[in-house]
């Protein structure tokens, strides 16, 4: 339950604080469009100071981003593992039978462009059931993986208020950089001069371009591309600042353009499919970014089926692809927890025990899944141990708790196999204020970490798998779901220690991981 609250232990009143937090808010981006008037902003809400994560699970959260892009990049070129994982599902989910036809077609069969990028975000709660704390997977996003912008923001205007406000005291050397916003627009960048080197030039790529911003900067202007950045938009697109930030740091910074398309404005452009070129206004797409897709309500009519066809059949780099897509779904994720499925595509015994220390325990619900009976007695006798998912993205889809056995009970044994049974995870609920509409707030907050990665790969070579910023929301510890537009806290936080408060110096190196071919 939120409250409004005064603040009698700091010298500073919270009229003067709500006030400099609004003012932050608004010159940070901090912004989404109103819910109710979409002529107008409003700020997201966010806490006044950042809040504590230990050092050590954000530093195992970081080293094994790259783990799972890997891991991602190895299945993605598997022709038989998504097909074989989502098999059964495909037969009770029209969604998702939808979309691995899609997969069937344009990918295995007559798939135009080898090249793929993924804007890759896994997220993490603390579960502390265990006699110390360990980092737990909730979920990987491999398509529209949101908010990089403004959880560096957010960063910003805590830093702004600890130098305004001292007594808040925030502890700026120990808030970890987010380099989100140089990492995501330097990828894209990336990709555009594969796209004109693979699809228009013929001459041999130099390596120091991927690993030189000046040389990069060089090589585009060299090839004075045309080409646009398609961003695949929902028609009544609330998040805009995380998004048209990325435009403009695409254009300020390496002169790329982009366009803003809805699928449905995609399908009814009626492009010719003979020379695989996609085309937006007429002119040339390199890279296709989905930023939508992801539900079934992008899919309101078949313009918007067309319009995802038209792009995947395409030779425009997707980001994702439909098969990376795909490897986003819960089935996959609960599939991969398996014994002996992770070793078949990585080869690295270090990077196999990092990635599968972060699984959770998780049921298959299908009619094949040897667990399903233990699964389903396990939720029975313990629902509230539980969290039962469909396929779908985007949060608000979920059961928890004592709605799981009655909602079991009314599928029957072919409906209930588009679901699987995770366990459900108590991290530490904490104090905290925050800033919503305005006004300062105070709530028992839960929090959830997301760890962003950049992948850019063909089916032979992986060109760039680099960790690529970070994200903390949290959610009110009453409610359920932490998807951000349902309305939850997105804020920002510091590291600590668990030797008597001892500073640590906190530095990651990224691995080659050896994957399968």
């Amino acid at each position: 339950q939120m409250a409004s609250i005064k603040l009698p232990d700091l010298p500073v009143s919270e009229q003067d604080l709500a006030s400099d937090a609004f003012a932050l808010a608004a010159i940070n981006g901090l912004v989404v469009v109103d819910i109710e008037e979409t002529r107008k902003l409003s700020h997201v809400p966010f806490t006044l100071k950042p809040s504590p994560f230990s050092r050590a699970l954000f530093a195992e959260a970081v080293e094994v981003q790259t783990d799972f892009n890997a891991l991602l990049q190895a299945l993605r070129v598997d022709p038989n593992f998504i097909l074989n994982v989502l098999q059964e599902t495909t037969q009770n989910d029209p969604f998702t039978a939808k979309l691995v036809d899609i997969y069937r077609v344009y990918f295995l069969e007559s798939r135009k462009q080898a090249l793929s990028m993924g804007v890759l975000r896994s997220d993490y709660m603390v579960s502390q059931s265990g006699r110390r704390p360990t980092l737990r997977q909730v979920e990987i996003n491999t398509i529209a993986s949101s908010f990089g912008f403004l959880s560096e923001r957010v960063c910003r205007a805590h830093r702004m208020l600890a130098l305004k406000f001292p007594q808040l005291r925030i502890q700026l050397e120990d808030m970890p950089q987010n380099r989100f916003m140089e990492a995501i627009p330097s990828a894209f960048a990336r990709a555009l001069v594969l796209y004109e080197y693979k699809c228009n030039i013929r001459t041999q790529l130099s390596k120091e371009v991927f690993d030189d911003e000046r040389q990069l900067k060089a090589e585009l202007a060299r090839q004075k591309s045309s080409t646009l950045v398609l961003f695949v938009v929902q028609p009544d697109e609330r998040n805009i600042a995380d998004q048209r930030f990325l435009e403009f740091e695409l254009l300020s910074r390496y002169g790329i353009r982009s366009v803003r398309k809805t699928l449905a404005a995609i399908g009814e452009e009626n492009q010719d499919r003979s020379d695989s070129i996609l085309r937006a206004n007429e002119e040339e797409v390199a890279i296709s970014y989905f930023r939508a897709g992801y539900t079934p309500d992008d899919y309101p009519n078949e313009s918007c089926w067309l319009g995802r066809e038209l792009i995947e059949s395409s030779r425009s780099i997707k980001c994702p692809d439909i098969a990376t897509h795909l490897l986003g779904t819960k089935k996959v994720q609960q599939y991969l927890a398996k014994d002996g499925v992770v070793e078949k595509y990585i080869f690295d015994d270090e990077a196999v025990r990092r990635i599968r220390a972060t699984f959770a325990t998780q049921y298959g619900l299908g009619v094949h899944d040897d667990d399903r009976e233990l699964g389903i007695a396990a939720a029975k006798a313990s629902p509230e141990l539980f969290v039962l998912k469909p396929q779908r993205e985007g949060g608000g889809n979920n059961i928890f708790g004592a709605g799981i056995p009655s909602h079991i009970e009314s599928m029957d044994d072919s409906a209930l196999s588009a679901f699987v049974l995770q366990e459900r995870f108590f991290p530490t609920v904490t104090r905290s204020m925050f800033v919503r509409s305005g006004e300062i707030f105070e709530s028992d907050i839960e929090s959830e970490l997301g760890i962003f990665g950049v992948l850019i790969g063909s089916d032979e070579k992986v060109f760039l798998n680099e960790y690529s910023g970070h994200l903390l929301r949290s959610k009110v510890a009453s409610s359920n779901e932490t998807g951000f537009m349902l309305g939850f806290v997105l804020y920002y936080f510091f590291l600590v220690s668990r030797k008597g408060g001892q500073k640590l110096a906190f530095q990651f190196e990224v691995a080659e991981i050896v994957v399968a071919k």
